[in-house]
């Protein structure tokens, strides 16, 4: 019996996590992993484990989807939520997997929540938090941004801060130009933006943001893109959206500037007639300005064709016929013509 004493003394001891070593018990450890958790659905969580024959790059992004892996997910997800029971479970599952340590299933199942963004709203905001992969992080705030709330703005604006990930500043230019009016201070981050992002997708996103804002006092930051090739056109397209006339007046010089370096995009000829029916419309100065397009072989054929046709559409035909005996050697401006004089 005496030497047994020392070991009845440890029995106690035994049990007991010593300091810093997690125990086994509590929430936390009833909850399991992501993909352990007991509300989930198993043939989903067996599809997610699949698509790790799937090709993906780990913070870059890229997926393969056409990985028949992937199809087979997403036939299930279609499948199961076609009733109520499998609809409650297909969003537990996906909810559970957006705490997943593969950034795959995290990303694809952020993916998947598109359908039930409204319902996922807390724990895609919770996931956002915590994730750190970029192409997850925009992923999370895409679906938080269907439904344009005032705390997915102000992450959204957050997130146009050059600290963040070019996806992550893509995604929060493109969220703010969705839903309603927007904040004041949404309105000056995404003119800081186009002052001195370097992302042509992030300032191409700003400039559709602030057109759908229909934000005046960006008039300026937006004009100033009009003779950056990669974003040229979508900013033209914004001042044709706020529509006031100092849009109108930056948007002629821009294509005034454009047709003397020969290097012009339809849309400029596009957002231009949208002003046609402003009282501060110079028609007979922007018939001029379009005729001198039309004839201009420099430029493309789409911004000459668009000229024309809106030299039709806005009641040019004088300039029509003078431009055709102009160009008489130019067999498809002298169609083009013919088609607008009819």
């Amino acid at each position: 019996m005496r030497s047994l004493l020392p070991l009845l003394l440890l029995v106690p001891w035994s049990g007991c996590p010593g300091p810093g070593k997690p125990t086994t018990d509590g929430p936390q450890a009833a909850r399991g992993t992501a993909e352990q958790r007991p509300d989930n659905d198993r043939e989903l969580v067996g599809d997610f484990a699949a698509l790790r024959e799937c090709t993906y790059v780990p913070g870059d992004g890229r997926l393969d989807h056409a990985c028949p892996r992937l199809v087979t997910l997403r036939l299930h997800l279609q499948s199961k939520r076609r009733t109520p029971e499998g609809q409650r479970r297909v969003l537990a599952t996906l909810i559970a997997l957006l705490e997943s340590k593969r950034e795959v299933t995290r990303l694809v199942a952020a993916e998947s929540l598109a359908a039930d963004h409204r319902e996922a709203a807390e724990a895609l905001q919770r996931a956002l938090g915590a994730e750190r992969a970029p192409v997850v992080k925009a992923t999370l705030l895409r679906q938080l941004c269907w439904s344009l709330t005032p705390a997915a703005e102000r992450q959204a604006v957050a997130f146009l801060d050059r600290s963040e990930h070019e996806r992550v500043r893509v995604e929060a230019a493109a969220c703010l130009a969705r839903g309603g009016k927007r904040s004041p201070a949404a309105v000056a981050a995404l003119r800081a933006a186009l002052r001195s992002d370097p992302s042509p997708s992030v300032r191409g996103n700003a400039c559709t943001a602030l057109g759908a804002q229909r934000a005046r006092a960006a008039v300026p930051e937006v004009a100033a893109l009009l003779s950056v090739d990669a974003v040229a056109w979508r900013c033209s397209t914004a001042l044709g959206a706020i529509g006031d006339e100092p849009a109108y007046v930056a948007l002629r010089n821009g294509i005034t500037a454009a047709v003397g370096r020969g290097r012009l995009p339809a849309q400029h000829v596009a957002a231009l007639g949208s002003f046609a029916d402003k009282a501060f419309f110079e028609r007979d100065a922007v018939l001029a300005l379009l005729a001198r397009i039309a004839g201009e072989r420099r430029l493309s054929w789409l911004a000459r064709a668009r000229a024309v046709s809106e030299l039709g559409r806005l009641g040019g035909k004088a300039k029509l016929r003078e431009l055709r005996e102009r160009t008489a050697d130019d067999d498809n401006l002298r169609a083009a013509v013919d088609r607008a004089l009819r």
